[in-house]
């Protein structure tokens, strides 16, 4: 730990929530070291085993995990962990649920067996906590994922980490994740061994990964520091304070808004460039990145006013008026030192202006509260949606947290569960339980309008009805949008989409543009045989056989060929695939290949070769086996 002090000015300049450390290199009567470097934090921290004999000032080796004392999740250690160089601490709350952070630092020795331990140990840990959470790796992992580090690291050691990166779809600095800085940590051999891997839920939040230069901090070390931001919202349901602020649009200038536009122009142009350097865009880190671009520039160009939660609904010019005239009145009164009695005049003209406030208050209301039930009474027999609307809109709102919902006995708190909530109730409610009151003539009208549907999108280019949205579409839809509206879940106001209009549009160009360059491809399954009709090709009949090998049933072949190419951006030509008649016949001729290569290869004396054919549902099925003199199976 002889960069104690730099590490404190990085936790104090960074202002971070989470730090690992790999090779504190302290021994085991020494860790509550690691709780002194920063007040704010508290630390979980493993030492190696040294050998014995090992009589230095400072140990070798240890992880350890530094967090903030005032993080909004509750932290605990995960103590499971049959390893002295992992550590792990689970991130609990009630709206977010659980997200795990395992620190790792494997051996730096040429023994691929105890890297090959770690790497199981830590295959297992991420194996068995990611089916309760999110999961984050960060760490020293003393191998590269890189193919430009394989002649100056240790490649089987490297396969290794490869392999578990693979079979967990890991995403690493260098691959999917676009790094700021040097494209290394390890600064003698300039190759990237420190990793922080998240899978791409994960990913999806992702602000910034930044490997910091070399001599950004006074550190003795021969790694970089990695630093990365995650914009993980630990209440991401929550009402918005009375205190927040938000832009107060309905007192811009024309000004105010040429300069929120021009502050648009610059870090659009930027996205753009960004999305279109990208093989693959994640529509969801898009959309956070733009919606940081309009906070931004509101925050600069447009005047903010606060949310007042006491307004009364039904407030109209003549409360007003009124209530400024009783106030006026009663600034009279207490002027000349509130004198009692009907006979001083500013007493008697400050009740009479009191009273008439209460007069055109009580009337105002009751006009509010008579409009109220006459919508409720219109859209009761009209729209039973917007009944229920309106209703959730009068009743009182008792809790700032996104609403539980209970069902059989399971607790929904989070959008996801809520959404699985509601389809296992639609679910269960239209399953035609009983019969003889099941209207089945609906059911066969809903699937008409469904498989009309599908039928369009196919002609159409496989999109929904209507084809692609159009610029104008979108410029008209955000022309609609009405003004002094709340805002949702990332503070985005109607303003902000109406004055940068541009800007969105431009986005959604670029999106078609994307979108048409992933056009899918043709390939040709066929080839015209002598006669002028066309047999499949002998790639087409290979991928028969292997999927006969995987017993599948031959009526699904089309079905499986045809889903597998459209995941591959691909379509056979012309539509031909094979049908049932042809696999049986590929079938056939499989059996017969296979007779033929078994009579080349059993070239010892007095070798049977007994076929046999059985129905099984209709279908006819060959069955052979070979036998030697004794009549024992080979």
């Amino acid at each position: 730990m002889s960069s104690t002090i730099c590490l404190s000015k990085l936790l104090k300049d960074s202002d971070c929530d989470i730090c690992v450390i790999s090779e504190h290199k302290l021994k085991e009567r020494s860790l509550h070291y690691l709780s002194t470097i920063e007040k704010r934090y508290n630390c979980i921290s493993k030492d190696d085993a040294l050998p014995r004999g090992y009589n230095a000032y400072h140990g070798k080796g240890g992880i350890a995990i530094l967090y903030k004392t005032s993080l909004q999740f509750s932290v605990n250690e995960i103590c499971d962990i049959n390893s002295s160089r992992i550590a792990g601490i689970e991130l609990t709350n009630e709206s977010y649920g659980s997200l795990f952070i395992f620190g790792a630092y494997l051996p730096s020795d040429d023994s691929i067996e105890n890297y090959k331990s770690e790497i199981n140990t830590l295959d297992t840990l991420y194996s068995y906590y990611s089916t309760y959470g999110n999961c984050i790796i960060a760490g020293d992992l003393n191998a590269s994922c890189l193919g430009k580090d394989i002649s100056t690291s240790n490649s089987s050691k490297s396969k290794e980490l490869l392999k578990f990166v693979s079979r967990h779809h890991l995403l690493y600095a260098g691959g999917k994740i676009h790094n700021k800085g040097p494209n290394y940590t390890y600064i003698t051999k300039q190759t990237m061994l420190d990793y922080i891997l998240c899978n791409q839920s994960i990913y999806r939040k992702l602000r910034y990964y930044e490997i910091l230069d070399e001599g950004a901090i006074s550190s003795t070390s021969d790694h970089l520091p990695v630093v990365v931001q995650f914009a993980i919202d630990s209440n991401p349901h929550r009402v918005l304070n009375s205190c927040d602020k938000l832009p107060a649009w309905h007192k811009v200038t024309g000004a105010q808004i040429n300069e929120y536009q021009k502050l648009l122009n610059d870090p659009v142009d930027m996205l753009i460039d960004k999305m279109r350097s990208y093989s693959y865009v994640d529509i969801d880190a898009i959309n956070d990145e733009f919606v940081d671009i309009l906070h931004t520039a509101a925050d600069i160009a447009i005047p903010k006013c606060g949310f007042n939660p006491h307004t009364k609904p039904y407030l109209n010019a003549d409360v007003k008026r009124a209530h400024d005239n009783e106030r006026s009145k009663r600034r009279c009164w207490v002027l000349e030192g509130r004198p009692r009695g009907m006979h001083f005049d500013s007493y008697r003209m400050y009740k009479g202006a009191k009273a008439e406030f209460r007069h055109v208050q009580q009337a105002a209301n009751e006009q509010y509260m008579q409009n109220c039930y006459d919508d409720l009474n219109e859209t009761a027999e009209c729209d039973v949606r917007l009944f229920w609307k309106q209703i959730k809109r009068f009743k009182g709102c008792s809790s700032k947290v996104y609403p539980k919902i209970v069902y059989e006995d399971k607790v929904c708190n989070t959008p996801e569960s809520v959404a699985n909530c509601f389809a296992e109730y639609f679910h269960d409610l239209y399953q035609p339980n009983d019969e003889d009151n099941f209207d089945n003539k609906f059911k066969c009208s809903i699937e008409t309008t469904y498989n009309e549907i599908i039928k369009t999108c196919g002609v159409e280019g496989e999109y929904l009805p209507g084809g692609l949205i159009t610029e104008q579409e979108v410029s008209e839809l955000i022309g609609q949008l009405k003004y002094r509206k709340a805002a949702g879940h990332d503070r985005v106001q109607n303003e902000d989409l109406r004055q940068g209009a541009i800007s969105v549009v431009k986005l959604h160009d670029l999106e078609l543009e994307l979108e048409n360059n992933e056009h899918t491809a043709e390939i040709d399954s066929t080839k015209h045989s002598k006669f002028g009709r066309y047999t499949y090709t002998a790639e087409t009949d290979l991928c028969v056989m292997e999927l006969l090998n995987c017993h599948f049933p031959f009526d699904s072949f089309e079905t499986v060929i045809k889903s597998v190419l459209s995941l591959c951006k691909l379509k056979a030509k012309d539509e031909t695939l094979p049908k049932k008649d042809y696999v049986s016949s590929v079938n056939v001729r499989r059996l017969d290949i296979r007779q033929a290569h078994i009579a080349e290869t059993c070239i010892e004396e007095n070798r049977t070769l007994y076929t046999d054919e059985t129905r099984k549902n209709g279908q006819s099925y060959g069955v052979f086996i070979t036998s030697n003199e004794n009549q024992e199976p080979c």
